[in-house]
């Protein structure tokens, strides 16, 4: 440090009579290149810092709920945060290393809970477990070994109530599976890698992972167990014929718990021969990663390495005839009558949404008396499937008559519902039952979960009137009916635009808010509910999966609504109501329950990829967030402001940014090395901004402290002081009662953001110049901004970032802002995304003298958005600020250009680009700062 003071000195003193052949003193062009090079370690500490505050926000986001995230997510914004954090903690050790003593060690702690919080854990459970397990000696307490769906089914066939022969694989054979070839290890790099927010980038990665699994064969030992297994079954059981054939299914773990049942999210295979079944074996594994289960575990908030795959190998029922019980209805929770549906043929055309099935409502009778079936509806069914003579399952349509007959007699009924009482009596709570009637004439429980009960009113309610919300709403007189009828499968009330999905390439189309409209209720669609308003099928009924996954989300869904993609193609924006069995043109707001703030009605905060408050997910997010966000490093002179007290990584961003402004910008130390690091601007007299040359900023030498607008060679920035000047700011607006008790409640809790004092963020404002490139950071009062940008001959290399956070007004207001600055400049061509109260921007590819224009722009938001947060209380306050931030962005894009002399020296040599190489780079994010690098730039 004294040897750079002793440059500095001597560059400053230095006369023309002391220069050598190059015409320039080595003292002096070595304090140069030293100030440049350390210019450049401090630019790319505060491009870490942003990095890390915009991953702080994300995390933020997820917390209030407004986005989704799974496992992968959380992981991979703990990598960034901690990188940057990483990229600061050294960046200061290099500009200050006697403010740096400690902080290493500070963010190696914080790392490591991190670390240990989001490392993948394997399950304890069934650890010891056997490959593969007789079903006939499997419990309920098999759960963690068996997955819940063969557990219960054990559990029944023990208490005497018919199921079919068969096996589980359990979860030692699954980690047995992914330990072989390094399966597990291959699937995770793939997960980590991947952008599951993207529903494209899901299937991308869905298509990946599956075919991996596909191609990995099952390892000898797990296969012998399994075929040893089949070869132990009887040949013969009643209700079957000709040599054995097995239903593979899924049982993973969690499938069938309270609040997440997985309805149709993992797959079956119906009809399987000894020579298919470990193909059948590893298509059910697969079958985790499809789309359509990977948003439900993401909108569940669980994580990938709890559900271990499980998978269940049942003799195969020839069917007559099958369907789903429940003995409650699912959707009206004052309707306690056993329902019973019924297809020909096999059950799984009913629970896949390919038919509309015969519905039975039984009543349980009272005072001892036995059920009574209380009301049929005896649906029109054109198909049924069936076991093919080999392998397979064979479809075939109904005669005439046969689609009219009812599927099973009454007395059929009646057995069922009795059965599906004993199973409700024997769990203690409603259940959905899946059940077949084998050719014997004798009846199989094939499936049994614990049925969830949506709260809403459903049958039997007129369709002039729904409940949403918790009162009656009547439909307007004026209201258009474009559809009506079916059934209701999942309560409530959406609106929408119309989108038809079809076929595979529909989904990536598929608007978020739209109303979901196809011909059958496929399980599939599950993928989408996350994005829908609500759902219309024409096929389907209340027992199908996709009902059951749009209840537990609470997406609106009407299924049996004859022709409907016909009908509703290109409607537009629609209503559904559910309840009411009808779809409305346009929206009909009087049936549309009020949204939570700032939600749209028909986009609920509450849906798949948003896990819920009790979710494994959420709560590692509440952790991670734990160590991450929270500031308590508040007070810069305060004596707990050092590396001790930085308790969240949050702490020591906050740490490091103040002692590198400090190390560049203060008056403390040599005066030399002050003058060197930044020259206040004067503009008439010293200004509170700093700017610092790195490289080819200044108009040739600048002796002394300050630095004149005449001697700013960088065209960038006085096009944003240029933006900052030209309209004179008015001062803070007066802020409502709400707004002014926001305002005193952030000025007592950190004195350094109070505008009345001359408080140390007053004085670390800085502007980082070469001739093309500017990078500015300054504080407002309460908020914080930032601007970056370059402007050159060549417009592939333009560009311009604007970040901006913070205020003094309560959060519901400070998002209002950030959303309304979003606005005005996504209206001039930039890529806007507002997190919570921060606002992310961004344009690119714009010839020099356009974006020098956006630049003034930027320059004038950057003054004249601060405090005016404690006013946006209402809607039309902030479109009357927009309003007029609008038409001053307007005018100040009009003005000339403020260049600098000679034209800033613009030409079309490509040798005239910003001297010191990587000293400027083009963004923030473009920066990646390693050991090495902070090295070589010293």
């Amino acid at each position: 440090m004294t040897r750079l003071c002793e440059q500095v000195r001597a560059w400053l003193r230095g006369s023309p009579a002391d220069l050598g052949p190059a015409g320039e003193d080595p003292a002096a062009a070595a304090a140069r290149e030293a100030v440049r090079a350390r210019g450049r370690q401090f630019r790319r500490l505060i491009a870490a810092n942003a990095q890390g505050l915009r991953a702080m926000a994300e995390l933020e986001e997820a917390m209030a709920g407004t986005r989704t995230f799974d496992m992968a997510w959380l992981r991979a914004h703990a990598v960034a945060a901690c990188s940057a954090v990483y990229q600061m903690v050294f960046g200061l050790s290099a500009l200050a290393p006697e403010h740096g003593v400690g902080l290493a060690e500070r963010f190696t702690l914080i790392r490591r809970e991190m670390d240990t919080l989001l490392a993948p854990r394997e399950p304890a459970a069934g650890a010891e477990a056997p490959l593969v397990l007789p079903l006939a000696e499997v419990r309920a307490t098999h759960a963690p070994v068996c997955g819940g769906k063969m557990a219960m089914l054990g559990e029944l066939g023990a208490h005497g109530l018919p199921v079919p022969e068969g096996f589980v694989v359990t979860t030692a054979a699954y980690r047995r599976f992914l330990q072989s070839n390094g399966l597990g290890a291959a699937i995770d790099g793939l997960i980590q890698g991947a952008d599951s927010d993207r529903l494209d980038a899901l299937m991308s990665l869905s298509a990946a992972v599956q075919g991996l699994i596909l191609r990995t064969p099952v390892p000898p030992d797990l296969a012998e167990a399994v075929l040893a297994a089949c070869d132990g079954l009887p040949p013969r059981t009643p209700g079957t014929d000709g040599p054995p054939r097995l239903a593979v299914r899924s049982s993973a773990l969690g499938e069938d718990a309270a609040g997440a049942s997985f309805a149709g999210q993992y797959h079956s295979e119906l009809n399987v021969g000894r020579e298919g079944l470990l193909d059948s074996y590893r298509e059910v594994v697969a079958s985790k990663y499809g789309v359509a289960a990977m948003a439900y575990r993401r909108g569940k908030g669980l994580r990938d390495e709890d559900v271990a795959m499980c998978v269940g190998c049942l003799r195969m029922v020839r069917a007559e005839a099958g369907g789903v019980i429940y003995t409650r209805s699912p959707v009206d929770p004052d309707d306690d009558a056993v329902s019973v549906t019924a297809t020909p043929g096999l059950p799984k055309a009913i629970v896949d949404g390919g038919v509309t099935p015969d519905v039975f409502e039984v009543a349980r009778g009272e005072g001892g008396a036995p059920p009574s079936i209380r009301s049929r509806r005896i649906a029109q069914k054109s198909l049924r499937l069936d076991s093919a003579p080999g392998e397979g399952l064979a479809r075939s349509r109904l005669s005439a008559a046969a689609s009219a007959a009812p599927s099973i007699d009454d007395e059929a009924v009646l057995t069922l519902a009795s059965l599906a009482l004993r199973v409700e009596d024997l769990l203690g709570e409603a259940q959905d039952i899946e059940w077949a009637l084998g050719r014997s004439g004798r009846f199989y429980l094939l499936q049994t979960r614990a049925l969830p009960r949506q709260a809403c009113r459903a049958q039997g309610q007129a369709r002039g009137e729904s409940r949403a919300g918790g009162r009656e709403r009547t439909v307007p007189a004026d209201a258009r009916l474009l559809a009506e009828g079916g059934v209701t499968a999942s309560g409530g009330v959406g609106a929408g635009q119309v989108h038809v999905v079809d076929k595979e390439a529909d989904f990536l189309s598929f608007p978020r808010g739209g109303v979901l409209v196809a011909a059958t209720s496929s399980p599939r669609l599950a993928a989408l509910l996350s994005r829908a308003a609500a759902v219309v099928a024409e096929h389907g009924s209340v027992a199908g999966h996709l009902a059951s996954v749009a209840r537990e989300f609470g997406v609106p869904a009407l299924f049996g609504v004859s022709d409907a993609p016909r009908v509703l193609s290109g409607a537009g924006l629609v209503t559904v109501d559910a309840d009411g069995r009808a779809v409305y043109s346009g929206e009909v707001s009087s049936l549309l329950a009020p949204a939570p703030a700032g939600q749209p009605a028909s986009c609920p905060l509450s849906g798949p990829g948003v896990p819920p408050p009790d979710s494994p997910v959420r709560r590692t997010l509440e952790r991670l967030a734990a160590l991450v966000v929270p500031l308590g490093l508040l007070d810069p002179e305060a004596p707990d402001f050092v590396p001790a007290k930085c308790r969240s990584l949050h702490d020591i961003t906050r740490y490091c940014h103040e002692m590198a402004v400090r190390a560049m910008f203060s008056d403390e130390g040599q005066a030399a090395e002050a003058a060197a690091s930044g020259k206040r601007l004067a503009v008439g007299r010293a200004t509170k901004y700093w700017v610092v040359d790195l490289g080819g900023g200044f108009v040739g030498d600048v002796p002394g402290p300050a630095v004149k607008l005449s001697e700013i060679a960088c065209a960038p920035m006085l096009a944003v002081w240029a933006g900052m000047t030209a309209i004179p700011w008015q001062g803070p607006p007066m802020p409502d009662a709400r707004g002014f008790l926001s305002l005193v409640a952030q000025s007592a809790a950190n004195r350094d953001i109070e505008p009345g004092l001359d408080s140390a963020f007053a004085e670390r404002d800085y502007f980082l110049v070469s001739r093309r490139s500017c990078t500015v950071q300054a504080r407002f009062g309460y908020h914080f901004c930032t601007v970056d940008c370059h402007a050159g001959p060549r417009p592939e290399e333009n560009y311009a970032a604007f970040q901006f956070k913070g205020g003094a007004a309560d959060l519901p207001r400070r998002r209002a802002r950030a959303e309304m600055v979003g606005r005005l400049l996504a209206r001039r061509g930039f890529i806007s995304e507002a997190r919570q109260d921060a606002l992310y921007a961004r344009l690119e590819n714009a010839p020099r003298e356009e974006m020098l224009r956006h630049v003034m722009v930027l320059g004038h938001l950057l003054v004249h958005t601060r405090q005016i947060d404690m006013v946006m209380g209402d809607p039309a306050t902030v479109a009357a600020w927009e309003e007029r931030l609008g038409e001053e962005c307007g005018r100040v894009a009009a003005l000339p250009l403020p260049l600098p002399a000679g034209n800033g020296g613009e030409d079309d040599d490509p040798a005239s680009n910003d001297p010191g190489g990587d000293a400027v780079p083009h963004s923030p994010s473009d920066i990646r700062t390693s050991r090495t690098d902070a090295a070589q730039s010293e």
